[in-house]
């Protein structure tokens, strides 16, 4: 009998695979980063402190690339459990909004150009893939929606989740911590579903994360940032579990009520989505292009408040674990009412900073004397 790996690979659960693709992007996005960041320095390729900037320092910010290596890897390695047809044109969307990122992050190109290429994966995903959201179960009162709508509002999903986790890419570990509770979260309702190719994606992704993380919150010698190609990548495989985990209405595994999952994917990506709202509109209220730079992001306002990167990343990550924990706690509420209660508790947590600075503030002048 001839001796085939790829038999023995096909033979093994589907548990075994998945925290394989995990280990191997993880170990391959951990030996990848020394490299890139002695590239990066050989060719000066910085991110130089300005007046916006949280870091001190040069920092590389090549990251995207180890994220893009270990995920894409891990993902094809294993591929016994990715056999489904979407997944070409998956990988060709990772791949263009990748080299998008990374024109941007070494030479930057103008916003439009960026937005065109989103749009265009996007597209792709969309149309191709048939990656699209096609029932709201009720949310704003809709349910089935016809193809044209459900193709230009999947559209629309996967260009503001990329542009969200772009924009809260602000602070150390931040956007790879929150790609790495979300990633978490779907890898589990997949696997619960029985979606393994999606289980798979989520663990490969998770996996490259974790790697990055820890180089970019507690390296020294080696710290790295991930860049517009590594926060695009992040977005728009967040951006495809959400529209996938959306199309199931009820679990399978566990029985679980999924009649709120438009809800629940909310709480998921609550960080990016409500972050990036939020800005928007106070921008567009003060009269400002809803794309200009500023520190009106929560993260912001906790490093205002004295936090470090990793305290002021913690914190949010709780609150995300906090939502994400609410949501499935009282899924059955239905989508109407707990998106209500999720937009609260964001709208709370949020304003909280602001709440304690102008305590300290009032406490501060209290302490002057006449």
């Amino acid at each position: 009998m001839e001796f085939n790996i790829r038999h023995i690979i096909s033979a093994w659960p589907p548990e075994v695979i998945i925290i394989l693709s995990f280990i191997m992007s993880l170990i391959i996005t951990y030996a990848v980063i020394p490299t890139i960041v002695t590239v990066a320095r050989m060719k000066n390729l910085f991110d130089e402190p300005n007046g916006r900037s949280s870091h001190k320092y040069n920092t590389p910010t090549l990251g995207g690339v180890a994220i893009f290596i270990g995920v894409l890897l891990s993902f094809t390695l294993f591929s016994e459990l990715t056999l489904v047809w979407e997944m070409p044109y998956i990988i060709a969307g990772i791949i263009i909004v990748f080299f998008i990122g990374l024109k941007d992050d070494i030479i930057i190109i103008s916003v439009k150009w960026k937005l065109l290429g989103q749009l265009i994966t996007a597209f792709i995903l969309s149309c191709l893939a048939d990656i699209r959201i096609t029932n709201l179960y009720g949310f704003l009162g809709i349910n089935e929606i016809g193809y044209v709508a459900s193709v230009l509002l999947s559209m629309f999903v996967i260009v503001v989740v990329m542009n969200g986790f772009n924009l809260i890419d602000g602070i150390d570990g931040l956007a790879a911590g929150v790609g790495i509770v979300a990633s978490f979260s779907f890898g589990i309702m997949f696997y619960l579903e029985k979606q393994y190719p999606y289980a798979l994606l989520a663990a490969g992704l998770m996996g490259s994360l974790v790697s990055f993380f820890w180089f970019n919150v507690f390296g020294l010698r080696k710290k790295i940032f991930m860049g517009d190609s590594g926060s695009l990548i992040i977005g728009l495989m967040q951006a495809i579990l959400v529209i996938k985990i959306i199309g199931y209405e009820k679990g399978t595994s566990m029985n679980f009520y999924y009649g709120a999952t438009p809800a629940i994917a909310i709480a998921i990506l609550i960080v990016p989505l409500y972050d990036t709202s939020r800005v928007f509109i106070l921008r567009i209220l003060r009269g400002q292009s809803p794309f200009k730079a500023d520190k009106r992001h929560v993260h912001h306002r906790l490093i205002k408040l004295g936090l470090s990167h990793i305290q002021a990343t913690g914190s949010i990550l709780i609150a995300n674990i906090f939502i994400i924990s609410a949501a499935f706690l009282f899924q059955k509420l239905g989508v109407i009412r707990l998106t209500i209660i999720l937009i609260i508790l964001a709208t709370l947590l949020s304003i909280l900073p602001a709440i304690i600075d102008k305590y300290r503030k009032k406490k501060e002048l209290e302490t002057i004397p006449d």
